[in-house]
């Protein structure tokens, strides 16, 4: 009985351990650029908005979004999917792509 409740025991901390190493970060929220005016919102519904408040068109850019691994694999509507690598560290969000980096801190959850 013993060996049985040890066994037992195992299994769920391995679940547990298994369960948090597959754990994707939360990117969803809203996050504003350094030093800019340009506000990315990624939705829990895996859409996305890009908004610029210094234009008159305040809409930039709008689609869906989805991660996988370290990319940050975005399409625009009516566009081709798109690539980058993304970092996240506590509530500063980096995106790259060929060497251009962006970076947004994240303003609302």
């Amino acid at each position: 009985m013993l060996k049985k409740m040890k066994l037992v025991a195992v299994v769920f901390a391995l679940l547990i351990v298994v369960a948090g190493c597959n754990s994707e970060p939360s990117i969803v929220g809203i996050w504003q650029a350094e030093g800019d005016s340009v506000k990315l919102t990624l939705n829990k519904d895996g859409t996305f908005y890009i908004t610029d408040e210094s234009l008159e068109d305040k809409d930039i850019l709008s689609g869906t979004y989805r991660l996988e691994g370290d990319q940050f694999l975005y399409t625009p509507t009516h566009e081709a999917e798109l690539a980058n690598t993304f970092t996240l560290k506590d509530d500063t969000l980096t995106l790259s792509y060929q060497g251009n980096t962006s970076t947004f801190k994240r303003i609302q959850k």
